[in-house]
Order: C-alpha cells, then structure tokens, then sequence
C-alpha cells in the first residue's frame, strides 16, 4: 500500500480538506502523512529586494507547523511539513521526490476558490508534471475546518480501454481498494462499430450504420479482457467486478456506470489509446468537468515510472 502521502497546503481552508483524506488513508496504509507549502516569491520591480522577496515568513513556518501537529495529534498518524521556496507545482513535484512519496492528496481548487476551472490551475500542473497518483478531491464548503474522520473509498470505478497506458493506474487503484477493503470495478466502453451500406440507384452513397455483428464481437472480446484482468487482481488479494457498455459518447457513459455501480472515487489515466493531448479534451477532463466524484488520476508518462519502482504486480492489461 502506500507509504508516504503528500498534501500541498495554500493557507486556503480548501487544500485544508484534503488533510483528512490523506489522514485516512495514511492511517489504514500505516504510511507518514507529509505537508508542503509553496512560499511563492514576490515580483521584483524595483523597490522590494529579492533577498525580502525570498524569505519564509514566520506566519507560513507557523501555519505548516500548526497544522501538522493538529493532524497528527487527531489522526494518529505520523506528520511533517515544510515551507519550500518556489513555484507551487514545482515545489509540490520537487518534495515528491525528497520524500519518496507515492501519493499526492489535494483538492482540485486552492486560493482560487469554486470560480476558477479546473484547467490552468496548479492541480492541473501537478496531474501534468507529477511522478505519483494524483487523488483529486471536490471541495467542500469553504467554511469547514479540516478535520480526521474521513471516509475512505469503497467502490472504485476504473476505465480501461485495453491499453497498457489506462491499465497503469491499477496498482494505485489497487492500493487504494486495500486501504479501505473496496472493491475494484473495470469499466470498459464500446463504441459501436460502423459499416458501409451501399444504396440502391445510380450513385452509390457510403451511409455509416452501426455493425451490430462487429460490435457484438467487440463487446465479447472487451469481457474477456476484463475478466482476464479481474482474476489477476483477484489474485493479489482485491475484490473485483467488472461491465462493459455500448455508448458513443465515453465520458458519458463511465459516468452512468458511476452511478449504476454506487462508485465513490474513479481511477483513471489522463488519456489512453490513441490520444494525443495529456488532460485538456481528455475523457479524464469531461470527466472532472462533469463529475461529483473524486479522481484519481496518473500521468501516462509517469504510469511507468511509478509501477516500475514499486515492484508491484497489478499490470493486468484490459
């Protein structure tokens, strides 16, 4: 499971929130909880010196300090914090490193508040530049102190597409099922299959139909796949449902399945086969666009990385 858990802070009651998530995992993963807080440099222009610029300021040293002590006092979880000097998503990827750490908690708006998207945002820098699991979570009244009785994850949808790209997050996914004693459910959406149908008369015109044969066949296959994948993370100890759906619009249907299936957090890559931008367009982006749900996203490029280095056994492809 995991071992070291990162939470960067703003000083906004927002990031606040993911404290208590990261609590709860750290503490069904037995993993140390670690805070970091981005001390962002003011502009020069002339009449503030850098060396002014550059320095933490005892309120921040204070605030990380505080906090890390509540946590670990409520907790019962081992915590440490730190201010680090930079910009937040390369001090966020930069203590990531320092630590070992395998997980990032965080909430999807900071200092911006509810008005800001999502896209543009330091969580979208630190889903785009970070070696580890993202798990993403939905702000909750900004009124709300943070606090260390979360619940953890039960049911987790995971979409596959068939590729070794979306199949990367199982290990994180199945880290995280452990935590809590969920279940894994893979999702697998077919889009149904065209074929040409030639009209009669003097012209011939291609007419996209569906090929229901050829997406019945897809489907069966799909099954199979994931079944294959099912009795593999079975084997290493997960529970594991499975579902494939017809659909032609993906995002759509994964959040159907969402709902039908009672999930409570999706697992997914940021793109799969084929795709050729990382989260913007992404069926990760419609998804956290649309969704109440938390996510837990890995970059594609870190996918390998990050399975590599743990050793862990969870690659079943489907």
């Amino acid at each position: 499971m995991f071992s070291r858990i990162l939470v960067p802070l703003d000083q906004s009651a927002l990031a606040e929130q993911a404290t208590a998530t990261a609590a709860a995992i750290a503490r069904a993963s037995k993993a140390d909880v670690g805070l970091v807080l981005a001390h962002e440099m003011a502009p020069y222009d002339g009449g503030l010196a850098a060396s002014w610029s550059d320095a933490k300021t005892p309120e921040e040293t204070s605030y990380v300090r505080s906090l890390a002590e509540e946590l670990a006092k409520g907790a019962h979880v081992t915590v440490d914090g730190c201010v680090a000097t930079g910009k937040p998503v390369d001090v966020i990827c930069r203590r990531v490193r320092e630590l070992d750490a395998d997980l990032i908690v965080m909430t999807s708006h900071g200092r911006t508040g509810l008005s800001r998207m999502w896209l543009g945002s330091v969580a979208d820098g630190v889903i785009r530049e970070a070696s580890v699991p993202v798990l993403m979570l939905r702000p909750m009244d900004e009124t709300r102190r943070p606090h260390t009785d979360a619940r953890l994850f039960r049911r987790i949808l995971v979409p596959l597409d068939g590729s070794t790209t979306s199949s990367a997050v199982l290990t994180a996914a199945g880290d995280m099922a452990r935590a809590s004693g969920g279940t894994l459910v893979l999702a697998r959406v077919i889009t149904p299959i065209p074929s040409l149908a030639g009209s009669e008369g003097i012209s011939m015109h291609r007419v996209p139909i569906v090929d229901d044969d050829a997406t019945e066949q897809a489907v069966n296959i799909a099954r199979a796949e994931l079944a294959d994948a099912a009795r593999s993370l079975e084997r290493a100890g997960l529970r594991v449902e499975t579902d494939v759906v017809v659909g032609e619009r993906v995002a759509h249907e994964l959040l159907e399945m969402a709902t039908s299936r009672n999930a409570d957090l999706i697992a997914m890559t940021t793109n799969g086969r084929g795709a050729s931008r990382l989260v913007v367009g992404s069926v990760a982006d419609k998804i956290m666009r649309a969704s109440h749900l938390p996510l837990l996203l890995l970059h594609p490029q870190a996918a390998g990385r990050a399975n590599a280095a743990r050793g862990r056994p969870l690659r079943a492809t489907a």
